[in-house]
């Protein structure tokens, strides 16, 4: 398979144009046209709907979608490793769900890196879904995630606790005023939702809803309001008096696993990562 192919199906189907794709590409529209139908030939199906102002992906399309980003990732991680050579730097890919990188994983892989210098780090953001799929295909070598994961054939173990605590633009003291007005809800993932449900079964509608901390933070500093997030990413805000912790509000905490495979010759690697993890370490 030429990797060369796939880059092009995909800028087509990003784009959603031919002579868009091209420009991107650096090619000729003829070029790139001669590479889908190559690779449709290979294929022996058609990959696109080319109806006048309207390109669009065929079943087949949408079912290459997946596998051609997973066969690129794949071919460039092979590429890197094959490229460290004998006695060059050892590779480690990890991943983590957004929510972990925004508030506890910040400084962890300049710390990695301090400790183990011998390391090629690859880090990446992935959905929980996502990253299983990165783990079990060996694309990946250490994730860490919020929900515990049963995967036959990877090792799981908790590492840390994140603290989430309710914090607000202004000194309040009552939760019940944090969430009535202005509060952003975050998408700590499954865990959170339960035990935030469980807290506050009559919480109003919150008036902003986020996928990542990183944003409800900067909404906060800028635009008011209050939120759940990570200690570790508000103290300097706390200290600085930008943010004020609601005074009666509980925290809420999240365990943190990783998850990798089981055994190989990347272990101690893994082992010497997590060790760096902070928060709360589990003993």
């Amino acid at each position: 398979m030429d990797t060369d192919l796939l880059k092009t199906f995909l800028e087509v189907n990003r784009t959603r144009h031919f002579g868009r794709a091209a420009e991107n590409l650096f090619l000729t529209p003829s070029a790139v046209s001669a590479r889908v139908r190559l690779l449709e030939e290979q294929l022996a199906v058609a990959l696109f709907i080319r109806e006048r102002n309207n390109l669009r992906l065929t079943p087949s399309g949408e079912r290459l979608l997946g596998h051609a980003r997973q066969l690129l990732a794949t071919w460039e991680r092979a590429r890197q490793d094959v490229a460290l050579g004998e006695g060059q730097l050892d590779p480690l890919t990890v991943a983590a769900i957004p929510g972990l990188w925004d508030s506890l994983l910040g400084h962890w892989l300049a710390a990695l890196r301090r400790a183990v210098p011998r390391l090629a780090l690859r880090a990446e953001s992935l959905g929980t879904d996502a990253l299983l799929l990165a783990l079990r295909r060996g694309r990946i070598d250490l994730g860490l995630l919020f929900e515990p994961p049963l995967v036959p054939g990877l090792a799981l173990r908790e590492v840390a606790t994140l603290e989430l605590i309710l914090v607000a633009d202004r000194p309040l003291e009552r939760t019940a005023e944090a969430l009535a007005h202005d509060y952003v809800l975050i998408d700590w993932g499954v865990a959170f939702n339960e035990r935030h449900a469980a807290l506050f079964p009559d919480c109003p509608a919150a008036a902003a809803r986020l996928s990542t901390a990183r944003l409800a933070l900067g909404l906060l500093e800028q635009g008011g309001g209050a939120a759940y997030l990570a200690r570790p990413m508000v103290e300097e805000a706390l200290a600085a008096g930008r943010l004020f912790a609601v005074t009666d509000a509980p925290a809420i905490t999240l365990p943190v696993f990783a998850v990798h495979p089981g055994d190989g010759d990347k272990q101690h690697h893994i082992d010497a990562a997590l060790a760096l993890v902070h928060g709360t370490p589990r003993t």
